[in-house]
Parts: structure tokens; C-alpha cells; sequence
């Protein structure tokens, strides 16, 4: 369940490309440009392990659904979609990602599910349209406020006018 929903406009084939590149200059880049909210991250989470999961995903490497720790590759996931792409800056539209999206994890690169945030929900390019309607289709009261449907319409009419893909993460 999250309480607040982020979107990214995104280049998805740039995001998949990192997966099993092995560019270890790209890793090399990715966690110096990223090591301060690594850092707080690991800090705050009391985990240590990012850049093994990070160069994971560079290397393709399979990863266990059962590892505690596999949550990382959401926030890991966050950090490529900043990499790759912007956020949208949008009004709160959204408590619940589950209440209107068909799954909470749903990826360009194969990383694993986790019992915790962040969620993810990514909309290809190509599926913009339908994606919307899945944001729009809910039977949820709230989703029929013209508050939401406006925030919707924005944010996918965004991704459109710029040709990206939209990725949203939950928390």
C-alpha cells in the first residue's frame, strides 16, 4: 500500500539497456553520481548492498525473488528512471497504486517483486493509451473526481507531447 505516488517520464529503451550491459564504466558513473542518496539510503534502511545489486543489473545477473533485501532494486530502479528520464511534477492524485493498477510491480528489466516499497508500475511508450485507460477505468469513487482524472490526463498527455514512457512508484 503506498501513501504517495511519483511519475517519471522515462527513455524505457535506455533503461533496458542497462540491464546485462556490463558497462562497469556506466556502474562506475551510476554510483559516484548517485553515492549521496545511496548512501541515505543504505543509512536509513540499514542495509548495505546497493552497488552489489546494482552491478547485478549491469551484469544481468539472475536475481533470488526470496533475497530480504531485494526491495534495493526498486529504489535501484527509481535511480536509473532519474537517470534516464524526469519527473513529472503533478498535484497528489493517487494514495493507493493497488486500487486502480493491476500490479504493483511492473518493470522494464527484470527485477524482483519485494513485500515492500517501493511499489513501481511502468507504461511502455507504445501503451500509453491503454495505461491511461487503467488509471482512468477504476471503480474506486475517488477516481471519478475531476481532481484525478485532470492529474491523470496530465501526466500521460505529458509522456505523450514528449515520446516517454511513464514509470510510477509508490511509497
Amino acid at each position: 500500500m503506498s501513501y504517495n505516488v511519483i511519475a517519471y517520464q522515462v527513455d524505457a529503451e535506455k533503461v533496458k539497456a542497462v540491464w546485462g550491459s556490463k558497462d562497469q564504466q556506466f556502474l562506475d558513473r551510476f554510483l559516484s553520481k548517485y553515492r549521496d542518496e545511496i548512501a541515505g539510503q543504505e543509512e536509513e534502511l540499514d542495509v548495505k548492498g546497493y552497488a552489489a545489486c546494482m552491478a547485478n543489473i549491469i551484469n544481468g545477473t539472475s536475481i533470488d525473488e526470496d533475497d530480504e533485501d531485494n526491495f534495493i532494486y526498486g529504489y535501484l530502479y527509481e535511480m536509473l528512471c532519474q537517470e534516464f528520464g524526469e519527473m513529472v511534477r503533478h498535484d497528489d492524485f493517487l494514495d493507493i497504486m493497488e486500487d486502480v493498477t493491476p500490479s504493483n510491480h511492473k518493470a522494464f528489466i527484470p527485477i524482483p517483486k519485494n513485500d515492500d516499497w517501493p511499489e513501481f508500475y511502468s507504461v511502455p511508450l507504445e501503451e500509453l493509451e491503454s495505461g491511461r485507460q487503467v488509471f482512468l477505468g477504476s471503480d474506486e469513487p475517488y477516481t471519478k473526481e475531476t481532481s484525478y482524472i485532470e492529474t491523470v490526463n496530465f501526466i500521460f498527455d505529458t509522456a505523450v507531447q514528449n515520446h516517454k514512457a511513464l514509470v510510477f512508484f509508490g511509497y
